[in-house]
């Protein structure tokens, strides 16, 4: 039997859904980025999704979040193939642009909510210095300093938002 569990296994999701309808998920985010540039997820193979996900059929969410990565997918949830390279620029921030960080193909459960946490990583605009392992899991925000440069470095007022995309 396939099923999706939280690390507290209050929470399963089993093969007898996956008969639903596949609809395809986006997740999207933007993000306040301060003397940074290239955020990105560091390694997507190894990063962690965290996401709280609801039955489609009976439309009941799950009071907790679940850590998923591309190992743990189920034939209910898996992320599409075609991996986004996603570089979210100073451009994108200063334009306050949406940019797909994955899509999921979901069948039986949707995501409805997601907390960043670790595994992200960016570099200085001015001095190129990277900037790795950066953990958002406290209040969606990151803050260091750029020795390079002599600056604060942010990323801060983080948005997402799910998007069905064809």
């Amino acid at each position: 039997m396939t099923t999706i569990t939280n690390h507290e296994n209050k929470y399963r999701l089993t093969k007898r859904i996956t008969c639903a309808r596949m609809v395809k998920i986006a997740l999207q985010f933007k993000a306040n980025l301060e003397n940074v540039t290239d955020f990105h997820i560091e390694s997507f193979d190894d990063f962690i999704w965290y996401l709280k996900l609801e039955c489609t059929k009976c439309h009941t969410p799950s009071d907790t979040y679940h850590d998923i990565n591309l190992r743990q997918l189920s034939s209910n949830l898996n992320i599409e193939p075609s991996k986004p390279s996603m570089n979210y620029t100073s451009d994108d921030a200063d334009n306050h642009t949406f940019k797909t960080v994955v899509i999921f193909d979901c069948r039986g459960i949707e995501p409805i909510d997601w907390q960043p946490g670790d595994g992200w990583a960016c570099q200085g605009v001015e001095s190129g210095t990277k900037f790795s392992k950066i953990d958002l899991s406290e209040n969606k925000e990151w803050m260091d300093y750029d020795e390079k440069a002599k600056e604060a470095v942010t990323i801060n007022e983080l948005e997402f938002k799910f998007v069905k995309v064809k």
